[in-house]
């Protein structure tokens, strides 16, 4: 077709502002390398979560339903700390809703936690390889929260809040 444009989905009215989809909608400063890769990681904990319910699906065990439990009633835990605290995010355009504590790094310090008590508790192999492992999953963690604090959608003390707060609702899989 010439001429443009062909729009078939849902009518827009004239003048009217579009919103975007901001489950991964991050900015950085054009240009900025660093800040382009940590954009990324600031998706892992979406990654995530698409992973966890695929393997509650597919494999049907009880450590990944528990995973999958605790990021979800975490997530929860964080909705409900925002509407009592209430503070800002550091710049208020970025985000929407309030930035004490940070859900990313409760989110990722969670898994974190998760996945070294269940390494430790749980899986049968050398000690080497659940270093390896636990090491990759806190890099993750750390590259998530530092994305946060660089990208200027938290504090460091509102990623701190986050990280503490997966550390208190923490348990392992064998319930210690």
């Amino acid at each position: 077709m010439a001429g443009g444009n062909v729009h078939r989905g849902g009518s827009f009215a004239a003048g009217t502002e579009l919103r975007s989809f901001g489950l991964t909608h991050f900015q950085y400063n054009d240009g900025d390398h660093i800040g382009m890769a940590l954009a990324l990681a600031s998706l892992f904990p979406i990654f995530m979560i698409v992973m966890e319910v695929t393997i509650v699906l597919s494999r049907r065990e009880i450590a990944g339903l528990l995973l999958l439990t605790g990021q979800l009633l975490n997530e929860g835990f964080n909705l409900v700390l925002k509407q009592i605290i209430r503070e800002e995010r550091p710049y208020l355009h970025l985000g929407d809703g309030y930035g004490m504590p940070s859900s990313h790094a409760q989110f990722m310090g969670f898994f974190v936690m998760f996945s070294a008590m269940y390494l430790e508790h749980q899986i049968a192999t050398n000690v080497v390889q659940k270093r390896v492992v636990q090491m990759g999953a806190v890099v993750l963690g750390v590259l998530v929260a530092a994305s946060r604090v660089y990208l200027g959608y938290h504090t460091f003390q509102q990623v701190l809040a986050g990280v503490a707060n997966a550390y208190w609702t923490r348990r392992s899989p064998n319930g210690s």
